[in-house]
């Protein structure tokens, strides 16, 4: 199946394209065997490496006034107690031999530890050996939602995921990053409490000799290697601020670790010569983090080089990501402004041109923003973040990111602004035209049309199909909401359902789908969507995706809004209603819409309308129940309003 997919995909990519990529597998696969046999035979612990006696701080104070005490405490009780709750998995206790609720049917008997076994076994032993009397390991290779885990024995390179039901390889990457750790540090600056220390001290050590590198699952992903280490670094230095102390043999342990994780950063990235993405981006900042602080000049230049570069290429001019999710933007402008903030602060010099960059990010941030603080929700939505800096920052709102960017002058600038309670106008009227996504303000409507290509140059490996989607928010209250994702590889039909036409409010042709589905993370795009005309109070956009021209003119009015569909055939068009709506369907024509004390009525003449009880999700792993209206129209075009 991979060779077959391997050849479909090169006859869409130019001839040397192809040769270099050829070349690079190649390459990768003879370096691969080679170091199989030596990891076999040797440590994987950079043991040569002599650890130096500090390593350099950056971070200054925060006024602990500005920081939810209460809140903190209480999140850094539940980490000591190893309690997480990532990717919608609730609160839960990680530990070996745990049982797991499972997911969608899918649920793994309980594993017991494994024993860890060749040359990397003494090492890790010895590390282990650091750990406080009474602490409990966390077992770092498990799915906890599902139960499946991964064997630490065997080498990442031949780690299998994404090809067992039920199983996410995501939730044990996503416990790996370790962006807890920051909430350990704030705990100690308000408590001046040792436990907080010794709890990150034994985490790191616990995944340190749990995990020998480039074995398990969590060194699989160069990406989530890249996010560790800048979470280990940022959170150490935070407790540094504060002055706080830790044994000098963990201190030699984690400084080795620190260049373990670089350097197989810098032999592991994550380039493609044709498409790179968020996860080359992770390996720049990750490295980034690890040549400041240790330093090391070379990785240092490089990642300084190649944060630049990848900005300029996966940020459009208008300052929108490539990969055509509203989600992963804020992941990659993350990266981008952590990153960049800290290069300032050792006195790099950047281009114009990749400062504007940056602060484009933030404007396509707060124009995407809904009355209500959150964003509207195009594309894919894994819930990936890079530093985790707010506690109490909710799934869908970004705008803590809009702060940080415009308070870049350095890495402190980058963590203090996002303290502050600056909020942003957004524009009444706002075209990011090399995304595809429109917003106009008009009253008490606010509304976002989705219209443009697929991203990733055309792999539309983030993106859903969605052409002639939109958002809709009313008084400040989202109404009508793209569902969302909910999950990737453990349940591939689901995966399909979220990014089909059918989950999206736009038209719809039973058994066809906008774009060709070529598997779980790339699409080719037939829709080539095109925006027509957009001015104040008015969308028109059309695309090619259903076998026929599909086109929707939107009018907006301060009382209502007012869509015509055409498509030659039978469709039908949906309606997906933010939970906590409630639909009630009075005639086949006729929905009336509430929320609270807030009330509008659905109309359309056109066709026949249904309810259907459908899923929203509003981040990675969580589902709610929601309605969608859907309205059965014949070839003629279909009109229908939503009015107050």
């Amino acid at each position: 199946m991979k060779t077959l997919h391997y050849l479909k995909r090169a006859f869409t990519l130019p001839p040397h394209i192809v040769i270099q990529k050829i070349g690079k597998k190649l390459k990768n696969f003879v370096k691969s065997k080679k170091n199989a046999w030596r990891d076999a035979a040797f440590t994987t612990y950079e043991i040569r490496y002599q650890s130096p006696i500090s390593i350099n701080t950056y971070l200054s104070r925060i006024d602990l006034n500005l920081l939810d005490r209460a809140l903190i405490l209480q999140l850094c009780d539940r980490y000591i107690n190893h309690e997480f709750d990532l990717l919608g998995s609730g609160w839960v206790q990680v530990f070996h031999g745990m049982n797991c609720k499972g997911i969608g049917g899918y649920q793994f008997p309980p594993s017991t530890k494994v024993q860890m076994k060749g040359p990397n076994l003494p090492l890790a032993n010895e590390i282990l050996a650091c750990l406080s009397q009474g602490y409990i390991p966390i077992d770092w290779h498990i799915d906890f939602k599902s139960g499946f885990r991964w064997n630490e024995n065997v080498s990442s390179l031949d780690i299998q995921y994404g090809d067992r039901q039920g199983a996410d390889v995501k939730v044990p990457w996503e416990l790996a990053r370790m962006q807890h750790l920051t909430m350990l540090a704030f705990g100690y600056a308000l408590t001046s409490d040792k436990k907080y220390c010794f709890e990150f001290q034994n985490q790191v050590l616990d995944f340190i000799g749990s995990n020998p590198p480039r074995y398990g699952v969590n060194w699989v992903c160069t990406m989530d290697v890249g996010i560790r280490i800048a979470n280990w670094l940022f959170a150490y230095d935070l407790f540094k601020a504060y002055n706080a102390s830790f044994e000098k043999d963990f201190e030699e342990i984690f400084f080795r670790s620190v260049y373990e994780h670089g350097k197989h950063i810098r032999s592991h990235l994550e380039w493609d010569p044709y498409l790179r993405s968020n996860h080359y981006l992770a390996n720049i900042a990750g490295l980034l983090f690890a040549a400041a602080y240790l330093p090391q000049k070379e990785w240092l230049e490089f990642s300084v080089r190649e944060l630049e570069a990848e900005v300029l290429s996966q940020f459009h001019p208008d300052g929108t990501n490539f990969e055509a999710s509203t989600s992963y933007h804020r992941l990659s402008a993350e990266m981008a402004v952590y990153s960049a903030g800290l290069a300032l602060q050792l006195g790099v010099e950047f281009s114009r041109e990749f400062i504007d960059r940056i602060q484009k990010m933030a404007d396509f941030t707060r124009d995407i923003t809904k009355p209500d603080g959150t964003i509207v929700q195009f594309g894919d939505n894994d819930s990936g973040r890079f530093i985790k800096l707010l506690p109490d920052v909710s799934e869908l709102d970004h705008r803590y990111l809009i702060r940080a960017i415009r308070g870049m002058k350095n890495l402190n600038s980058v963590v203090a602004s996002q303290f502050t309670q600056v909020q942003e106008t957004p524009q009444q009227v706002s075209a990011y035209i090399d995304f595809g996504l429109y917003m106009q303000r008009n009253g008490p409507w606010f509304f976002a049309f989705r219209c443009g290509n697929i991203g990733q140059k055309g792999n539309g490996g983030h993106a859903h199909n969605d052409q002639l989607s939109f958002e809709l928010a009313v008084n400040g209250v989202s109404m009508i909401i793209d569902p969302g994702t909910y999950v990737y590889t453990p349940l591939p039909d689901e995966r399909r359902r979220f990014r089909s036409t059918a989950m999206h409010n736009t038209v719809a042709v039973v058994g066809m789908e906008q774009n060709e589905d070529k598997g779980l993370f790339q699409m080719k795009d037939r829709s080539q969507g095109k925006m027509i005309c957009f001015e104040e109070g008015l969308f028109i956009g059309q695309h090619e995706g259903l076998g026929k021209p599909v086109k929707r003119t939107i009018k907006i009015f301060h009382d209502r809004i007012e869509g015509l569909d055409a498509y030659e055939g039978m469709k039908e068009i949906y309606f997906h209603f933010a939970s906590g709506w409630v639909v009630e369907l009075v005639s086949e024509n006729r929905a009336l819409l509430s929320f609270g004390n807030l009330h509008a009525q659905f109309l359309s003449e056109s066709g026949r309308c249904r309810l259907v009880q459908s899923t929203v999700s509003s981040g990675y792993g969580k589902i709610e129940r929601a309605q969608v209206v859907v309205l059965e129209a014949g070839c003629e075009p279909a009109s229908w309003m939503i009015f107050l």
